[in-house]
């Protein structure tokens, strides 16, 4: 980021740059840009995991799903608390109220341990898994209540019953598709290319637009 924005082709706020290597850019959203907008989700992970292993050693591995559990709702109840259309915290960023989409992700590892787990298997369940998480995003989501409460917990529910069904069952087309070559090769470089992203849609695709139209001329 820091090559591109020295070649003039990534607009970046000069002041991004001490938040950017503090991991606190999520806390300062007002500095946001499309150029590097993807990196508030690297803060909110590094910020969850710092405080997450001290919790494991301190509560044991029992009760520290009870943590989780607490935590999902309490971010959804931050969400309703801290938002304001013209307030400095900005909810969709702050790690506080974005803490539970990681927490679920914990809470089916836990989920593994346990028996009952096994229920979730087969593209049956995945597919209405998928089906609820269209409707969450597509439809509930016109209500702003649900937005801004429960959403983000909900999909991420969602999200973490169709991994839960995959992992343990992957004989139907799905999961046959998932575990195709190419499937784990986007999955091996998909972080890459969310970071990569707004240096793709910033500098490449348009040079890619000016190619073809250079020849218009």
């Amino acid at each position: 980021m820091l090559l591109f924005e020295s070649l003039g082709k990534l607009p970046v706020d000069s002041r991004a740059w001490r938040y950017l290597l503090t991991y606190t850019y999520n806390f300062n959203s007002y500095l946001g840009s499309a150029s590097i907008g993807q990196v508030w989700s690297l803060c909110v992970e590094e910020h969850f995991y710092f405080i997450w292993p001290p919790i494991v050693i301190l509560l044991s591995v029992k009760r520290a799903p009870w943590v989780l559990a607490i935590s999902i709702g309490l971010a959804a109840i931050l969400r309703f608390l801290l938002f304001s259309p013209t307030g400095i915290i900005d909810i969709d960023y702050f790690s506080p109220t974005r803490l539970d989409t990681i927490a679920v992700g914990c809470l089916l590892a836990f989920a593994f341990r346990t028996p009952w787990i096994r229920q979730l298997r087969g593209e049956k369940i995945a597919s209405t898994a998928c089906l609820l998480f269209l409707t969450s995003m597509f439809l509930l989501s016109r209500s702003g209540k649900y937005t801004l409460g429960p959403r983000h917990s909900v999909e991420a529910v969602l999200i973490a019953v169709v991994i839960a069904c995959f992992v343990q069952d992957a004989t139907g087309i799905m999961g046959r598709l998932l575990n195709s070559r190419i499937m784990v090769w986007i999955g091996t470089i998909s972080y890459s290319l969310y970071l990569a992203q707004t240096i793709v849609t910033t500098s490449l695709v348009p040079l890619l637009f000016r190619i073809p139209a250079a020849f218009c001329y």
